[in-house]
C-alpha cells in the first residue's frame, strides 16, 4: 500500500531462504507453506515479482547453494504459476 502511493508498477524482490543474519537459521528455506504464503501475498498486492537467489554455479564460486529443481520451495512456485497464471522465467531451468 505504501508503494502505491507513487503511482508506479510494485515489483518486490522476494527470496526463499531465510538471510543468514538469523543465527539460528540463517541460509535454511523458509517451508513451503510459507513461502507459499509470501508469493500469494505479493500475488494480491503487486504487479509482479522477481524471484531473487544465490546458487553456485560451479566448485569454487561464491554463493549459498547449488540449484535443486526438486526443491519444496521451487515445487510450490512452479503450482503456484501454474495455478495463477503465466510467467517468465529466466536464469535457473527446471
Amino acid at each position: 500500500a505504501e508503494a502505491r502511493q507513487y503511482g508506479k508498477p510494485v515489483i518486490p524482490f522476494i527470496w526463499p531462504q531465510i538471510h543468514n543474519w538469523n543465527s539460528d537459521d540463517g541460509r535454511k528455506y523458509m517451508s513451503a507453506n510459507f513461502w507459499k504464503t509470501q508469493l500469494k501475498t505479493v500475488h494480491d498486492l503487486a504487479d509482479g515479482v522477481v524471484i531473487w537467489g544465490s546458487m553456485t554455479p560451479k566448485k569454487g564460486a561464491r554463493g549459498w547453494d547449488s540449484w535443486k529443481s526438486g526443491a519444496p520451495w521451487w515445487k510450490v512456485t512452479k503450482e503456484f504459476a501454474k495455478a495463477n497464471g503465466t510467467a517468465k522465467f529466466s536464469g535457473c531451468k527446471a
